[in-house]
């Protein structure tokens, strides 16, 4: 059965002490209380930085067995080698993760490409042959180019999702970064970085009812679902994630 992976980009928010997590608490706690609430979390710090492995091992302590973590690629591939990336590169970013194959469901890889990187089918394959099989990934492009049929096909074939990415829509009329819904393997991946502000503004009831019929339909064609909040500041994404969870639940018991 297909199931919705819903959570917020990032936990240990010192900004979420009083609203989310209790005055009282350690951070050594958060992760453990956070899985308490939802089924999944989008990990960014990895892109700055190589977790370490004991701090990986120590998170799949800390929740439970179907607990799902995504893990934002390093920039060192993504940015600085702009997806050139050999065998010992992606392994010194992927080994430390290894402690998530324990878990029931998979583990996924966010890879976000930089906004001046353009289309490159070859670059793009030639990185797409190179990623272990031990992990779900879904790749997320800033720049319009990759935005075409070519692209889908390779996504496909290697079954990589195209991350459905929300952004503000600026004074062109155009978004931040592009958006596209095309299901390009049995997953699909949503980031919602805010509404009308990069990183900040909440996301209306509207706008997630219209998000949470999109999930369902996915749901039914039997597709997982990831939907990460981006928009951390003054804990929006943690409200936007419980009200997405609550449209999702309630359009599958009226359905």
């Amino acid at each position: 059965m297909a199931r919705f992976f819903v959570g917020t980009s990032g936990f240990a928010y010192a900004s979420w002490i009083g609203k989310f997590y209790p005055p009282s608490m350690s951070r050594d706690s958060f992760l453990s209380f956070y899985a308490q609430h939802f089924p999944a979390v989008e990990i960014n710090s990895s892109f700055y930085h190589i977790p370490r492995l004991t701090t990986i091992s120590k998170w799949v302590a800390q929740t439970p067995d179907d607990f799902c973590f995504s893990f934002k690629l390093s920039r060192l591939i993504t940015h600085i080698h702009r997806l050139q990336a050999d065998e010992a590169l992606l392994a010194k970013c992927l080994k430390p993760l290894e402690p998530c194959t324990q878990k029931t469901q998979p583990t996924v890889i966010l890879m976000q490409t930089p906004a001046s990187l353009k289309q490159d089918a070859a670059l793009l394959e030639a990185l797409l042959k190179r990623l272990p099989a031990d992990f779900r990934y879904a790749m997320e492009f800033r720049h319009p180019s990759w935005f075409q049929p070519a692209v889908y096909q390779l996504l496909t074939k290697f079954h990589v999702a195209l991350v459905l990415a929300d952004s503000p829509v600026l004074a062109n009329g155009k978004r931040k970064w592009p958006l596209a819904d095309v299901e390009t393997t049995t997953f699909a991946y949503l980031r919602f970085h805010g509404a009308k502000v990069l990183f900040t503004s909440s996301y209306s009831e509207e706008e997630l009812q219209g998000y949470a019929r999109l999930v369902q339909e996915k749901l039914r064609k039997q597709m997982d679902v990831y939907a990460f909040f981006n928009n951390d500041a003054a804990g929006h994404a943690i409200d936007n994630a419980r009200m997405l969870e609550q449209f999702v639940n309630r359009a599958t018991t009226d359905h």
